[in-house]
């Protein structure tokens, strides 16, 4: 069980007790005893780990996990990372052909803004290690700490940007909300998420490579995600699919769930070599990237 031994008793997105289990007795990925439990809310379809977890919890589990993110964020790897970054630029640009101020939540080391040339630049990060370094590259502009206890200006940003985040977060609804008033008017917002829906989560249920909790406390859907941004008065733009590339290393990096396991061992013998380093072309629908609009009426009322 998680350390907070509180349930959830309603989806906490639409608040719908129309909750049933879908997988129970899942590992954590600190490889401890601590087993969690996946329900799903079958009003608005949103899966959410069901045991509730807190800031403190968390704060520490991720400043604890910086050896693992090592292994995705470092020299070698940024350059595949920056190929769906740069196709992320390029549509977010189509939207915003002038740029403007933006804000990348979770924003690890800056390596997404690193591409943002032009764009005044800010980002969010919860690990000490991770924004210190964007810190090194973006000085005040970025905030150490999570959203929650960000002091918001309203309507202080052009575009703000969740990859592979929201899914971290305690709360999805009240981040997006903050999002919301963080906005200027029209301002884009742009979530990327794994996608439970995928026929590669299907097919392997449980040991889908996403789930991976606390990690990852929510598992979103095209439905979830569309109903999230509509219930905090979002327009949405397009939904979409963009591709990724991988070091071969790297995708038996993310089968493995924590440092034990065979997954684990082959991307160790791999990851230095020439055939670890073999860039391979992902595009599986396990990964969307959803663009939305604020939607001003709201504010007129």
């Amino acid at each position: 069980m998680a350390e907070d031994k509180e349930e959830y008793i309603e989806c906490p997105m639409c608040h719908s007790k129309n909750i049933k289990p879908k997988w129970d007795n899942i590992r954590s990925i600190n490889q401890n005893d601590e087993r969690f439990s996946i329900v799903q809310c079958k009003s608005c379809n949103l899966y959410f780990i069901k045991q509730k977890v807190s800031p403190e919890y968390l704060n520490n589990f991720y400043n604890k996990s910086v050896n693992g993110d090592k292994n995705v964020y470092n020299d070698e790897n940024l350059e595949p990372l920056k190929f769906y970054y740069r196709k992320l630029k390029s549509c977010i640009e189509k939207i915003f052909p002038n740029k403007g101020k933006i804000f990348d939540i979770g924003c690890s080391g800056g390596y997404f803004l690193d591409v943002m040339e032009g764009w005044d630049r800010y980002g969010c990060e919860i690990s000490t290690y991770y924004s210190g370094i964007a810190s090194q590259k973006y000085g005040q502009n970025i905030f150490q700490g999570t959203l929650e206890d960000y002091e918001q200006n309203d309507n202080e940003f052009d575009v703000i940007t969740l990859q592979d985040c929201l899914d971290h977060m305690i709360d999805p609804a009240k981040i997006v909300s903050k999002c919301y008033k963080l906005l200027k008017p029209n301002g884009l917002i742009v979530i990327k998420a794994h996608n439970i829906d995928c026929l590669f989560a299907k097919i392997w249920n449980k040991n889908f490579y996403a789930i991976i909790p606390p990690a990852h406390l929510f598992y979103f859907n095209k439905k979830s995600i569309i109903n999230l941004l509509k219930l905090n008065n979002f327009n949405i733009q397009t939904y979409m699919y963009i591709p990724h590339i991988l070091k071969l290393s790297t995708v038996f990096l993310r089968f493995a769930k924590g440092e034990n396991g065979i997954s684990y061992k082959i991307y160790n013998k791999l990851k230095n070599t020439k055939l670890g380093k073999i860039c391979i072309y992902k595009d599986l629908h396990d990964i969307f990237t959803v663009f939305a609009t604020k939607d001003c009426r709201l504010d007129e009322k």
